[in-house]
Parts: structure tokens; C-alpha cells; sequence
């Protein structure tokens, strides 16, 4: 039996947005968005054929893009 405290699951992380959703939050274009994924600045996922991003992986791309 496996220990389900192992990875508790952030509420961020079940919150899936597709590109286009992305795209729309950030104000950038769908093909920026796609460009920071190929570029490892923006993590996603592939579900089925679908390429989606968790609330916590745009959380941590604005983190990472903010001015000191």
C-alpha cells in the first residue's frame, strides 16, 4: 500500500490551463507561450494530446521574471 502523504498535491497543481488559456492570463501570444515551454522557462504537461500548464508553473515563471 502505497503512503499517500508520499506527494500531497498542491490545489495549484490540479489547476490546468491550455495554451490559449495561458496565453490570455500572461497577455502574450500563444506562440510566446509556446516558446517558453520549448525553452524550459515554463513547465507543462502533455495529456493526451493536450499541452497544459498548472496555476503553480505560471506562479513560478512570474517568479522567475520579476524585477528586484
Amino acid at each position: 500500500m502505497k503512503n499517500k502523504e508520499a506527494h500531497a498535491i498542491n490545489e495549484d497543481e490540479i489547476q490546468l490551463y491550455r495554451i490559449p488559456e495561458v496565453a490570455s492570463r500572461l497577455g502574450i501570444s500563444v506562440s510566446a507561450v509556446r516558446r517558453e515551454i520549448d525553452g524550459g522557462r515554463l513547465q507543462a504537461y502533455r495529456i493526451g494530446r493536450s499541452v497544459t500548464v498548472s496555476l503553480s508553473a505560471i506562479k513560478a515563471f512570474l517568479q522567475k521574471l520579476e524585477i528586484k
